[in-house]
């Protein structure tokens, strides 16, 4: 099985271990399902306020968001729980302190 066919695989089982219905390109209904928990309200405000289509679907396309393969929904949420605890990052990473925020979609 090839690279792909397994990412493949385990984004289908993982949608149906949660009782999630994916369509035929691996997108879900709703962006909302692709999340570990809620975004953070600076966080929904940052993709609200982006132009890359992430939250919203247009005639088109679906949100990008609601694809199980969607980057910023990696990144979200990965780096979303750290919203408001910047200094740890920060210090983790031996950069200095003092960063007030983290920004998506900018």
């Amino acid at each position: 099985m090839s690279t792909k066919q397994t990412v493949l695989s385990r984004r289908s089982a993982w949608a149906a271990g949660a009782g999630l219905a994916l369509d035929a390109n691996g997108y879900l209904p709703s962006w909302q399902e692709n999340f570990f928990r809620p975004l953070s309200p600076h966080a929904l405000a940052s993709f609200e306020g982006g132009s890359g289509n992430e939250l919203k679907d247009t005639g088109r396309r679906s949100a990008k968001m609601r694809a199980t393969h969607s980057s910023s929904a990696l990144v979200a949420n990965v780096f979303d729980y750290w919203t408001g605890r910047s200094d740890r990052v920060l210090a983790s990473l031996g950069l200095p302190l003092g960063a007030d925020s983290f920004s998506f979609e900018v």
